[in-house]
């Protein structure tokens, strides 16, 4: 009798981790969310001293009824970059900034699918940077759903350019009184071009008419954004794991001692 009891709790014991099991698989194959991320700066170059806005822009959600909360970590180097950097919002979403963690929740709180520009970020080069390029990333980047599924994507990284003062075009390099062509004064701005049919320099790169080459093979933009690929389990994936183990072993040393102390007797 007892030895039928035991096995029949056995078998209800099993049905109960294949629930929370299937539970927990289902879950995960719910939070299977993505969306794109990118910055878009407003300027190509700054100088030392000078400021650039950073647009971090997202688009192509894949999130139910879209996203609520953003969150980020804004890494860059405080040696080339003021410490404190300024968030600028955009009406439908509100910010929470501590040291270099950003937080973004939308103003209703409700979940949206549009593309759009949820902020911009606006960096500051110290007056002592020097001349060069200097990577700025938004990582960590964390999303929740409408519906409290949380998913992430890999990180965003940008490069900026710093320039000198006189690292800059002439104003007015066509001026026939400031010849930048000694070999041909009265064309300054086209230099005498050697005898090419192909129209390519000697790299293989075709030549436009102001004297700059363009490469013939096309390249994907540095920064055109970046494709969500990284999934994070919905949260409770790890705790129903966790709960059926202790369920599992919980159960057993119940058994185990019910089944002793009727034996013993």
């Amino acid at each position: 009798m007892i030895k039928c009891i035991v096995q029949r709790m056995s078998v209800l014991m099993i049905l109960i981790l294949m629930v929370i099991v299937g539970v927990n698989t289902k879950v995960f194959a719910e939070s299977d969310y993505t969306c794109e991320l990118k910055m878009i700066p407003n300027k190509e170059t700054i100088k030392p001293g000078e400021q650039i806005e950073l647009e971090v822009y997202v688009s192509n959600i894949q999130a139910g009824n879209g996203i609520v909360i953003y969150n980020a970590i804004l890494e860059y180097d405080e040696d080339i970059f003021e410490k404190n950097f300024s968030v600028k919002t955009e009406d439908e979403w509100n910010c929470t900034k501590i040291e270099n963690s950003i937080t973004f929740t939308t103003s209703n709180l409700e979940g949206t699918i549009a593309d759009q520009t949820i902020a911009s970020i606006v960096l500051t080069a110290k007056q002592e940077t020097k001349v060069g390029e200097y990577t700025v990333t938004l990582s960590k980047n964390e999303f929740s759903a409408d519906d409290n599924t949380q998913f992430t994507i890999d990180d965003v990284p940008f490069t900026i350019k710093v320039a000198n003062e006189g690292d800059t075009e002439p104003d007015n390099p066509d001026n026939p009184d400031s010849p930048d062509n000694p070999d041909n004064p009265n064309n300054p701005s086209q230099p005498e071009q050697p005898n090419n049919p192909s129209g390519s320099n000697g790299n293989g790169n075709s030549s436009n008419g102001n004297g700059s080459s363009t490469s013939g093979s096309t390249q994907k933009p540095a920064n055109s954004g970046n494709q969500a690929t990284t999934k994070l389990p919905y949260a409770g994936n790890v705790s129903f794991l966790v709960l059926a183990i202790f369920v599992g072993v919980t159960v057993t040393i119940i058994f185990y001692i019910k089944y002793k102390k009727a034996y013993e007797e």
